[in-house]
């Protein structure tokens, strides 16, 4: 592990403020609107292309819920998505874990 990284906290709680871990924890006012500003990841999608959402149960960096979010918002819009948890992996794993089924995915597709 390089210096960097090793010198890093272990969590965000010890990264932030405590005041400002508060705010993210429950946002309210111009951190909420700042929040909903940049949640725009699940809303450009369109209905017609099978959507397909890869997370990780073990992801500390981005946890499931977000995900699980995303998918409720799509379906919401009548959008045909998938979840599929590849476990308790972390972040860097995460992808490792879905890389394959993304592939297996397009080579199906494109037949």
């Amino acid at each position: 592990m390089g210096a960097i990284a090793a010198s890093l906290p272990s969590g965000v709680s010890e990264l932030l403020t405590p005041a400002y871990f508060a705010q993210l924890s429950a946002p309210r006012g111009r951190v909420a609107k700042a929040i909903r500003r940049n949640d725009t990841t699940c809303r450009g999608l369109r209905r017609g292309v099978e959507v397909r959402l890869f997370a990780a149960s073990g992801d500390r960096d981005v946890v499931l819920a977000n995900s699980a979010s995303c998918l409720r918002e799509l379906r919401a819009r009548h959008i045909e998505a998938t979840l599929t948890d590849v476990g308790a992996v972390n972040h860097l794993g995460s992808l490792r874990a879905a890389l394959p089924q993304v592939l297996t995915w397009f080579q199906r597709a494109s037949r």
